[in-house]
């Protein structure tokens, strides 16, 4: 089995929290039936680095809690799965986080009661966008963040 990596960029030491995305990831590794051997790389960065990338890659001059890059453009589950039969490891994106970010949003407007559980659920949105989930559309938006929700709860609900 592939594991999962988290990829350290910043300055700081990885929080206790970060430890736990693991399982996370592992449950939604079993929740969308990907084989054993996909994974994805998780990556801390500082706020400095996310606003530049954000800044590259979306337009936006403004460090955000999470970006997505897909291993192949305009990815998606079914092909996540094709591609994975063919190799023996197959990495299908990089999740980009910034913790400090996701502390300083927290602190201003917490999406859920800790820290930890902001964290986790732009884990699981970093995620969807990578097999393919998109919140361009106004119906696209709803959708991916009520599966969003649906992931957040069932993961809280049995690993936690």
């Amino acid at each position: 089995m592939c594991p999962d990596n988290v990829l350290n960029n910043d300055e700081d030491p990885l929080s206790q929290e970060l430890d736990t995305v693991f399982s996370l990831l592992s449950f939604l590794k079993q929740y969308f039936h990907l084989p054993k051997n996909c994974y994805c790389n998780l990556v801390n960065v500082a706020p400095e680095t996310i606003q530049m990338l954000n800044k590259q890659y979306r337009g936006k001059d403004n460090p955000t809690d999470v970006l997505s890059f897909m291993t192949t453009a305009d990815q998606d589950l079914t092909q996540v799965k094709t591609l994975s039969e063919k190799t023996e490891e197959y990495c299908f994106g990089e999740i980009v986080i910034s913790e400090k970010t996701i502390r300083h949003l927290h602190s201003q407007h917490a999406l859920a009661d800790t820290y930890g559980d902001d964290l986790n659920i732009c884990v699981i949105h970093g995620y969807l966008h990578l097999l393919g989930y998109t919140h361009t559309e106004s119906h696209n938006n709803e959708a991916m963040l009520q599966l969003q929700r649906t992931l957040y709860k069932k993961y809280k609900k049995n690993y936690e």
